[in-house]
């Protein structure tokens, strides 16, 4: 079964995903268009938390979207 992640670059495991449901499993997604609306919404939440002074800024260039088979 295909599924969609949203995935984050470390430097020591590489793409992983970060995201954990309510069952402390990784939370994948139906469709990529339902991926890219939470990475989206990812992405306003860490800029905003940035210009806040909360975090340093996340480079959009270290998420992405990627198709998994589960």
């Amino acid at each position: 079964m295909t599924k969609w992640e949203v995935q984050h670059y470390t430097l020591c495991d590489g793409w992983i995903n970060t995201e954990l449901g309510e069952d402390n499993q990784p939370v994948r997604y139906d469709t990529e268009a339902e991926a890219m609306l939470e990475l989206q919404d990812l992405m306003c939440e860490l800029k905003d938390a940035a210009d806040r002074g909360d975090m340093e800024p996340y480079s959009e260039e270290e998420w992405r979207v990627q198709q998994v088979e589960v």
